[in-house]
């Protein structure tokens, strides 16, 4: 029952797509053909039940590009950062990113609602990025993904904050160690806000308010959802809604400079 009702609600959200509406009845003649024609074939001692899943007869499989470039793309980091070492903090990520990372190293994830996840490296801590439970200068691995352009829309049930999404990128600031690298993740383009969906930064506003960072490498993911690994946030100003990749480096009373040079 569980299964098909799963089905029966993936239906609903896909036929809701104004994209896929005139094509329900042509899904529904194709599933009962495909039936049976499975059905009159089928001799084997397992019941066969019906669970219909419509809209997949497509000629490739869809993904959502942000989150899939930015797991591989901070997996990379970190394997060339060797930051995997150490135990990784990671602050209110995508679920699925954090698990494939307690494949690499421990994990201890702050976040917001913690998810009802159980991995043997994975450690969960309650808090909000406004005011997170870690000591000042302490980290020296972290990441962030498409999570500070939410900050103050109320969308996840936190506090409506006109500066949450400036005083989250502050707050990462203060836990990061000298020398300690955090990968984050924002949208970046033609800079607005959508209420209370999320920002979408001037990628350039990111290294200006991170002032006491270092920005060590930058991508970013375009508008038609491909990875560029090696730029500039400058370069993103021309998209609508991409999604810029910037890892930054704590700087420290030994480290000078603008980090990375045009």
């Amino acid at each position: 029952m569980k299964l098909f009702l799963s089905a029966i609600l993936k239906n609903v959200k896909e036929t809701a797509d104004p994209r896929n509406l005139p094509f329900l009845f042509r899904e529904l003649y194709w599933y009962a053909k495909d039936y049976y024609r499975f059905a009159n074939q089928y001799k084997n001692s397992y019941p066969l039940r019906i669970m219909p899943i419509l809209f997949e007869k497509t000629t490739h499989s869809t993904f959502d590009p942000h989150y899939i470039c930015q797991a591989y793309w901070t997996g990379a980091q970190i394997v060339k950062n060797k930051t995997y070492q150490q135990p990784h903090i990671d602050i209110s990520s995508n679920v699925s990113f954090v698990a494939q990372l307690c494949a690499m190293t421990d994990v201890i994830q702050v976040e917001y609602r913690p998810p009802k996840l159980s991995l043997p490296a994975l450690t969960k801590v309650s808090g909000d990025i406004l005011c997170l439970p870690l000591a000042d200068n302490s980290l020296f691995s972290m990441s962030c993904l498409h999570v500070v352009e939410h900050i103050g829309l109320g969308r996840y049930g936190d506090k409506i904050n006109v500066n949450g999404c400036w005083q989250a990128l502050a707050e990462l600031e203060r836990v990061m160690a000298p020398g300690g690298k955090l990968y984050l993740s924002v949208p970046v383009g033609n800079p607005g806000v959508f209420f209370n969906g999320c920002y979408v930064f001037n990628a350039m506003d990111i290294v200006e308010k991170m002032a006491g960072m270092l920005l060590v490498d930058f991508a970013w993911v375009d508008d038609q959802g491909k990875l560029v690994e090696t730029g500039h946030p400058e370069d993103t100003g021309q998209l609508t809604c991409g999604l810029g990749l910037f890892s930054f480096e704590k700087k420290n009373k030994y480290l000078s400079g603008n980090g990375m040079n045009r």
